[in-house]
């Protein structure tokens, strides 16, 4: 390299270090602004939930959560050490939710290293891969939750490092895959996802680097060893906290299916070879769209840029498989041989039932292969253009990088705005004095008013202190499901048989509810529907996931008369 092309390069570089520091400075803001006041759903509170429950009893201990649930450990290897009962309700969602926020920014970070370790330089696709990853509001979305999906893209991206640094080395020595035995062990208590990349890890390191060797059996003994050494390593993980859920986590979850079953794989029974092959065909390049749309996107689904943005990174993206495919390079073609297997595997898990193929946070997992993929695209389109193009390519990729940043800062103000929790405890206190409501009825999955001390503090005085606490009761919930007056007497019966247990365990019984339904009138109601969930895309309608908010107060009118 001459001194004029070696000063020509230390310019790009400080350049793009610049950019991807502004990257990084919209990745923080966007991640961080508002982390208490982003709505909650039942898998957010649920971890702080647990995390209280277990200091209550005394069996509190710094991995609680995967003893409960099929989460990973590091998911919440700190949490547990950062939420207090002493807490407000706010500052309880804000402290469990900084790691997910942490995490969700090292993504960012890490990523910058995967091209400095796999290209030994920092390029165009560099920083418009961590752009796209930095505005994806999916990955926003879940760094503002407690349960720490954020940490799923965060291990996958250190999963790209790991194996670009392997694929780079000149020998493959049995020393550095017993190193990232160790690495892939970590990673993988992470996020139990990236267990399905393992195999793929290993079967693409092998075949990348057969030519190269001198001896395959050789070769194969010491991916074998590595290999062997992992699952040494991971045991205890699998031993004290995944067998036990094996057998009943085994499937797809429910909530991932769809309203109409349409993200889970199921063949149509009785039908012809056609039908069954037309249904395969629609079912993934239809799902596969969907979910590339709902990682990537940094703008909302009703805006003009939707649709013009999903269709250009679609286009990106296949450009970047045709760049992996035809590419001579050596470490193209070991990450090409690795995305393939990867989706191979994927797609087999969603064939047998194990995987949807939803735009949920089970697919989020998939982003760090799409950004990457994008980027590969944008650099080998414009290596396909005619020579006069190549003297403006860094001033493209520097502005399709500023672009993807542009758009997203200029609708995240309806990102927040959309998002923002309804559920303000000082308002419901106030309307509830007001209106001297006497019991509240929840649907404790959609809501967090058990989280909230003036919520219980109100609810322990209206029990001690009101003659008929039911002479006035209200209904608040994320959804319609508890609150129309056919729905009542149910509601009031599973209220009453709660009662019943809980004077079972505590020896003390509180009153249940004797008026009928229909001696009720409605005195107060304060609704807003909303279709978005908690990940970004609202084809995905669950009702206890919805950023709703209903709220209704009835008053008896026997006693109103009295």
């Amino acid at each position: 390299m001459s001194e004029k092309s070696g000063i020509v390069q230390h310019v790009k570089e400080k350049g793009w270090l610049l950019l991807l520091a502004v990257i990084l400075a919209v990745g923080i803001y966007t991640r961080f602004t508002d982390l208490a006041w982003h709505f909650s759903n039942v898998d957010d509170r649920g971890v702080a939930e647990i995390i209280l429950l277990n200091r209550h009893t005394g069996e509190f201990g710094p991995l609680p959560i995967p003893r409960y649930y099929t989460y990973a450990p590091l998911q919440f290897l700190i949490t547990p050490f950062l939420i207090s009962a002493s807490q407000s309700y706010r500052e309880m969602l804000f402290w469990g939710r900084l790691p997910s926020c942490a995490a969700g920014i090292l993504g960012i970070i890490l990523l910058a290293i995967f091209y400095r370790v796999r290209d030994g330089r920092l390029s165009g696709k560099a920083v418009i891969a961590a752009a796209l990853l930095a505005c994806s509001w999916e990955n926003i979305v879940h760094a503002k939750q407690m349960h720490n999906y954020a940490l799923s893209v965060t291990a996958t991206i250190a999963f790209f490092i790991l194996y670009a640094y392997l694929a780079a080395r000149p020998v493959l020595t049995l020393r550095a895959l017993l190193a990232a035995s160790v690495g892939l062990a970590v990673i993988a208590n992470a996020q139990y996802q990236i267990l399905a990349f393992i195999p793929w890890f290993y079967l693409g390191l092998f075949i990348s680097r057969i030519r190269g060797e001198k001896s395959i059996p050789q070769l194969a003994g010491k991916v074998a060893a590595s290999g062997l050494a992992y699952g040494v390593l991971f045991f205890p993980t699998w031993f004290f906290f995944l067998r036990r859920f094996l057998k009943e986590n085994m499937g797809a979850p429910i909530a991932a299916y769809g309203s109409n079953g349409e993200f889970l794989f199921h063949l149509p029974g009785q039908a012809a070879l056609l039908e069954k092959l037309r249904y395969t065909i629609t079912f993934f390049v239809k799902n596969f769209f969907i979910v590339f749309q709902s990682n990537t996107a940094f703008v909302p689904e009703k805006s003009m840029w939707f649709w013009p943005v999903s269709i250009f990174l679609l286009v990106l993206f296949f450009a970047g498989l045709a760049a992996f495919m035809s590419s001579r390079e050596s470490k193209l073609k070991a990450f090409g041989i690795f995305f393939a297997g990867v989706a191979l595997g994927w797609t087999i898990l969603i064939v047998l039932g194990k995987l949807t193929f939803s735009p949920t946070r089970h697919t989020l997992i998939l982003l760090p292969f799409f950004v990457v993929i994008i980027a590969e695209g944008w650099e080998w389109l414009w290596t396909q253009l005619p020579a006069f193009f190549m003297r403006y390519e860094i001033r493209a990729a520097a502005l399709l990088a500023s672009g993807v940043l542009a758009l997203c800062l200029a609708y995240f103000p309806v990102f927040l705005q959309e998002r923002r929790d309804p559920f303000v405890e000082k308002d419901l206190v106030a309307i509830l004095e007001r209106y001297k409501v006497g019991i509240i009825l929840t649907n404790g999955r959609s809501d967090g008013l058990n989280m909230m001390p003036a919520i219980r503090s109100y609810r322990d005085k209206a029990l001690t202190q009101m003659s008929d606490p039911f002479q006035t009761i209200a209904w608040i919930s994320k959804s319609e499901l508890a609150v129309p007056y056919e729905q009542c007497d149910s509601y009031r019966n599973a209220y009453n048989l709660n009662i019943v247990k809980q004077a079972q365990q505590t020896g003390t019984m509180e009153p249940i509810a004797s008026h009928p339904c229909s001696e009720y009138r409605k005195v107060y109601e304060k609704k807003m529907d909303s279709a978005v969930q908690v990940d970004f895309s609202t084809r995905m309608r669950v009702d206890m996931y919805t950023n709703g908010f209903f709220f209704y107060i009835f008053t008896s009118v026997k006693e109103d008369a009295r």
